[in-house]
C-alpha cells in the first residue's frame, strides 16, 4: 500500500453564494482574491451540494496525495 504525502494547503478559503441565474456558487473568499472580481469555482443546483464541496475544499486534511514510489 502506497504512503500518502501531505501537502501544505495553500491559504485559501471558499464560500457558498447565490448567483445571478438563482443557482448556487463556490466563490474564493474576496480577501483571498488578487482581483476585485469574485472568483467562482463551480456552480450548483442546490445550496446543500454546494456546502458539502466548500466543506471538504476548507478542510486541511482534504489536500492529500499519494507518494509516488
Amino acid at each position: 500500500m502506497a504512503k500518502k504525502k501531505k501537502y501544505k494547503k495553500k491559504d485559501f478559503r471558499w464560500e457558498v453564494r447565490k448567483t445571478d441565474s438563482g443557482k448556487w456558487g463556490i466563490f474564493l473568499q474576496q480577501k483571498f482574491c488578487r482581483t476585485d472580481e469574485p472568483v467562482c469555482y463551480a456552480v450548483s443546483r442546490n445550496k446543500d451540494s454546494a456546502q458539502a464541496s466548500v466543506d471538504r475544499m476548507n478542510d486541511p486534511s482534504y489536500w492529500v496525495e499519494e507518494d509516488e514510489d
